[in-house]
């Protein structure tokens, strides 16, 4: 059971409620036509402080927290045909990295050497566009980095033998892979919306989105609630919890089952 002071329901136009026979019902709109010019962000701050507590006229209800039930009718699990236990690491990953993605990648960061040639140091004055195999090359690496991990970057083409990775040095030169990481782009720099703060990922996050929804339908019963993953990137919306393990990071949406 909770409370809930009277009015409350006029800071929303359509109320949606179930019936005891699990239809539902359409409230009609609340009647604002004497506001028509006023924001509704002034609307609703009005209707807070005369419906607040301590105002003449409030007075607490009891009212029965009944939750909104939605039909589930979808097929849980995976949907692309090919999938299965025996799917190697590659050909789960080229699901969601799709060739469309890696094209834009490629593109996106020629286009931006192109735009920001950048200092004239050796490593970068030699610069080649890349291409979609090299650029699988550069992720590769990226994950393996995740798996073995060194103090700092330049350990991996390291000759000391306490350091020495062949893998890394065999693959790809250290100035190429500082190259590419310098100029890794997934959107034109000219075409920055005032209003996105996820402006230079968004198109790859539509992409994966709609990857992550066409290869797999979660079960009915799931959760969602944020997760602080550890950052050490520079980004304004960078979240500190003091009773975390991990106190800076980002804030992200986590599903469970």
């Amino acid at each position: 059971m909770i409370s809930l002071p009277p009015g409350w329901l006029e800071l929303f136009t359509i109320d949606r409620r179930i019936d005891e026979s699990g239809e539902r019902l359409r409230v009609p709109r609340h009647d604002s036509s004497s506001y028509e010019d006023e924001p509704l962000s002034a609307y609703a701050q009005r209707l807070r402080e005369r419906n607040s507590p301590g105002q003449p006229g409030f007075r607490w209800r009891k009212k029965e927290n009944v939750p909104t039930r939605y039909g589930f009718r979808a097929q849980p699990g995976v949907n692309t045909p090919g999938v299965d236990s025996d799917s190697s690491p590659l050909e789960l990953f080229s699901f969601f990295f799709t060739e469309e993605l890696m094209d834009m990648i490629v593109r996106e960061t020629n286009r931006y050497h192109r735009q920001k040639p950048g200092p004239s140091s050796s490593h970068m004055k030699d610069w080649v566009d890349t291409s979609v195999s090299e650029l699988g090359v550069f992720i590769g690496l990226r994950m393996a980095m995740g798996i073995n991990q060194k103090p700092e970057q330049r350990s991996y083409w390291s000759t000391d033998l306490f350091y020495h990775s062949p893998l890394f040095p065999a693959t790809m030169t250290r100035d190429r892979f500082v190259q590419l990481s310098r100029y890794l782009h997934v959107v034109d720099e000219g075409s920055h919306p005032p209003d996105d703060h996820l402006w230079k990922l968004r198109p790859a996050i539509e992409i994966l989105q709609r990857q992550f929804s066409s290869v797999f339908t979660p079960p009915r019963r799931i959760t969602v609630d944020e997760s602080l993953e550890i950052s050490g990137a520079l980004c304004s919306h960078d979240l500190q919890h003091q009773q975390a393990l991990a106190l800076w990071g980002e804030g992200l949406q986590a599903r469970g089952q």
